[in-house]
């Protein structure tokens, strides 16, 4: 009688680690991995920057990890995300995900990563808008033109006549320096008028002077 009850027992357990087996070989697998891609926004307005975006020469490396081949899974199932609009310059450096494929079908869950920004790092800031600078008033005072005398020799010189008894001094007004919307100074030559003759008229000399403001 005990030989029978220890025949029933292990029939009993034999058949329970049967059916423990069979429920463990037939628990339903990991869900299957769905690929995400990331697209632009067309529905985005266009960003213009008030400013210049200065963007650093600089790449962040990233890495994500991805299930491997799955048997239950032939075909990877995809859904497309839209990047968000942008509104602002980019700042800091720009990642760069690259992806791994896991040696197992079912590997642990991982924390959720940021969406790859790899589409941003083929992103172009957009040409500023240059504003042309106010245009001058008109001046008040014309640009300064310089008087050259020129070398001239008249008759009257080759008569011996006596030296004039006066002189007549007359002030010529220049610029301190450079005037400003007047990037080129014309030239005036001045010739004299030869009398061909001793006239005895007085002599005019000329004296430079300097403008405080022009």
């Amino acid at each position: 009688m005990v030989g029978l009850f220890k025949i029933i027992a292990l029939t009993a357990l034999s058949f329970s680690s049967t059916v423990v087996a069979q429920d463990l070989a037939g628990i339903t697998p990991c869900p299957c991995y769905t690929a995400t891609t990331w697209a632009e926004d067309k529905q985005c307005a266009p960003f213009q920057p008030t400013s210049l975006c200065i963007i650093p020469l600089c790449l962040k490396l990233a890495f994500t990890t991805i299930p491997g081949p799955n048997k239950h899974c032939p075909i990877t199932p995809t859904i497309t995300s839209r990047l968000p609009c942008q509104t602002a310059c980019p700042k800091g450096c720009p990642t760069s995900t690259q992806t791994i494929t896991d040696s197992v079908a079912c590997p642990p869950p991982a924390p959720t990563l940021p969406p790859p920004s790899s589409l941003l790092t083929s992103w172009k800031p957009p040409k500023p808008t240059i504003t042309p600078p106010p245009s001058q008033p008109p001046r008040s005072s014309p640009c300064y033109t310089e008087t050259v005398s020129a070398t001239q020799v008249c008759p009257e010189d080759l008569m011996g006549c006596p030296p004039p008894d006066c002189i007549y001094l007359s002030t010529r007004t220049v610029p301190p320096g450079p005037v400003e919307g007047c990037p080129i100074t014309p030239t005036s030559v001045q010739f004299r008028t030869c009398r061909g003759r001793c006239h005895g008229e007085c002599a005019t000399q000329w004296i430079t002077s300097t403008a405080t403001a022009w």
